[in-house]
């Protein structure tokens, strides 16, 4: 339970600090600011939120970077988006995945992805050379538009990389679709803009190779080791 005390930076600042574990106050003037004390001797503001029965605590920041007098402005501005609904801690999250750039995205996808060695190599190869520019770039101003451009320059020198490009990017965009979510489990990157490459239905045909040894190949291959490949294929 906490104790309620007038906030200001003196009362704040001559709080003691626990001998351990969290102690939390109220503000008399506004009791949905609080404040809480750790035996480690931070101190931060919070907002008292309940909601369907189910108290809250929303961290605004710490004290004394965070002063009294921004708490309460702080704390008014994210009781009213509570109010309208909006959850301030989703919103947070949601902002931070904003930011979060290619880049970024491809080395936590190549981290918590069982992937070889090769593949890895394969992978970071392709995003540069296909999408070097957009590295630093945020994953939400990636747009479809922008990917169908890239596919098909990208696709008038190689159609074959073009594909491969667009497989790998589309890749790490579903990996974000699930790995990025506000904590009521809504995803921050709900659509995968690689999807107007099928939608558009303008993917390039490649052909797939071939494994059949043309004639005129047989006696090569046949002396660089055909022979021991049947022999042990037949043992």
């Amino acid at each position: 339970m906490a104790d309620y005390i007038k906030f200001t930076h003196a009362a704040v600042g001559q709080i003691p600090i626990p001998a351990r574990g969290r102690v939390y106050y109220r503000d008399q003037k506004d009791p949905s600011l609080g404040l809480v004390v750790s035996s480690t001797g931070k101190k931060s503001f919070y907002l008292h939120v309940t909601e369907n029965r189910q108290t809250r605590r929303i961290t605004l920041g710490k004290y004394p970077q965070l002063s009294v007098a921004l708490a309460r402005d702080l704390a008014k501005t994210k009781f009213a988006q509570v109010i309208q609904g909006i959850d301030p801690i989703a919103e947070k999250r949601r902002a931070v995945a904003m930011k979060t750039t290619l880049r970024n995205v491809l080395d936590d996808y190549i981290k918590n992805k069982d992937l070889k060695p090769i593949t890895i190599n394969d992978y970071r190869i392709e995003i540069s050379q296909s999408f070097s520019n957009w590295l630093n770039k945020p994953l939400a101003e990636i747009t479809p538009d922008m990917i169908r451009r890239r596919y098909i320059k990208r696709g008038k020198t190689s159609k074959a990389r073009a594909d491969l490009g667009r497989r790998v990017l589309s890749a790490l965009f579903n990996y974000a679709k699930h790995r990025y979510k506000t904590p009521d489990g809504k995803s921050c990157f709900p659509e995968n803009p690689v999807r107007i490459i099928s939608d558009l239905k303008i993917g390039f045909s490649i052909p797939r190779r071939k494994r059949i040894i043309a004639k005129d190949q047989i006696p090569s291959w046949w002396r660089l080791g055909g022979r021991r490949w049947l022999g042990y294929r037949h043992r």
